[in-house]
């Protein structure tokens, strides 16, 4: 009989747990700090990534775009009604527009005095309405009291928003309500005299070059060359922006438009198109009687870059 031979194994007893080695749920708790810390961190960088993004596009953004401003007046020689869009008492710089007046009020003082002027002198206030001829206009200006020239306009022809720059006869300040009123202190005689008003009007209705533009685009070409005009217009350099005036005066009505816009949207030409787009429907509106509400007025006023 085979004895079986057993093997007595004895079960080692455990270990002590060795002090250097980590216990697991310590190790747990470190990983969660960890994750907790590199949640924290990316929220963190998300946050300066949307602020850089903001900023980067607030400094690369196209600037709003700067539309100008406009205003229009347009009186009515047989009634004296003067209408005009909401913006009409600002006012802006005259420019060349009040050498017309300029001339006019030259050849009155002179008729006043029984003074008949020089052929040289006629030719350079032709120039000066036909031409624009800033040397012209300087000369009769300084002439006649350089200032006083302008508080005489302010005075015979009523305006009441028109103010002197001492010596700038350009940079009278003027408003298109006044400007309407200088147009028909022109057409019905205050100005010039009786004397010389034909001939002024006559000056302005042969208006050439660069001069010629504005409002005499919007009319029929068979009615521009009844069309007396006498516009102004400048680059003002320091401040980037055009001042354009356009004044017409017919037999029946006296339309003038004024802008003030930045050089980045154009140059002269824009001046002249906006003053021949507003003339259009200004006129327009006038023909079917509907101009002088005040919405009408002020949608018209907001043409080529009002308000």
């Amino acid at each position: 009989m085979d004895t079986a031979t057993v093997v007595h194994r004895e079960t080692a007893p455990p270990a002590a747990p060795d002090p250097a080695r980590p216990v697991r749920r310590h190790r747990t708790w470190r990983r969660t700090l960890r994750l907790l810390l590199a949640g924290a961190l990316a929220a963190v960088l998300a946050s300066m990534v949307v602020v850089v993004v903001h900023r980067w596009r607030a400094l690369h953004a196209e600037p709003p775009v700067d539309p100008g401003r406009s205003a229009w007046a347009l009186l009515d020689l047989a009634t004296g009604e003067l209408r005009t869009s909401a913006e009409a008492a600002e006012t802006y710089t005259a420019e060349s527009m009040i050498k017309v007046w300029i001339a006019a009020d030259d050849l009155r003082r002179l008729a006043e005095r029984r003074i008949r002027p020089h052929p040289d002198e006629i030719a350079a206030l032709s120039a000066m309405i036909r031409d624009s001829d800033d040397h012209a206009a300087e000369v009769i200006y300084q002439r006649n009291g350089a200032d006083a020239v302008v508080q005489r306009l302010i005075s015979i022809c009523g305006l009441t928003e028109t103010t002197v720059r001492p010596g700038w006869w350009s940079l009278t300040r003027m408003s298109a309500r006044d400007a309407a009123r200088m147009g028909g202190c022109l057409a019905d005689g205050r100005a010039a005299g009786p004397r010389w008003t034909k001939w002024v009007l006559e000056q302005m209705r042969r208006v050439r070059g660069e001069g010629y533009f504005g409002i005499v685009s919007a009319l029929p070409a068979a009615q521009r060359d009844g069309l007396a005009i006498k516009n102004g217009w400048t680059l003002h350099v320091n401040e980037g922006r055009w001042a354009v005036n356009c004044l017409a005066v017919s037999d029946d009505w006296v339309l003038a438009v004024q802008t003030r816009y930045p050089a980045a949207l154009g140059g002269l030409d824009h001046g002249g198109r906006t003053c021949a787009e507003v003339a259009s429907r200004v006129l327009a509106a006038r023909a079917s009687g509907r101009p002088g509400t005040e919405a009408g007025a002020d949608a018209l006023g907001r043409i080529g870059g009002a308000r």
